[in-house]
């Protein structure tokens, strides 16, 4: 179905270069998805200070990433004060 079909759809050109929806979508980095992930699992497993997260190699393995990625998230994480890498 085109704009001309649909009258909710259908407007002048300016119209819909005002529009959202076919604007660039915004990219998150993958480094801080994963921190996003281990923060998660913090969380979720009520991890205290002093606990232990899986090591790098781990984490890389079970979120299917980088090393690069997740030292990345670890960096961001311990700048913000979650972790003492």
């Amino acid at each position: 179905m085109d704009a001309q079909a649909r009258p909710d759809l259908a407007g002048s050109s300016a119209a819909q270069d005002r529009s959202d929806a076919l604007l660039p979508l915004a990219r998150t980095p993958l480094h801080e998805l994963v921190a996003r992930r281990v923060l998660s699992h913090i969380v979720q497993n009520d991890l205290a200070e002093g606990d232990r997260i899986p090591s790098e190699r781990e984490l890389a393995r079970r979120l299917a990433v980088s090393r690069t990625s997740v030292r990345q998230a670890i960096a961001s994480l311990a700048e913000a004060g979650v972790l003492d890498s």
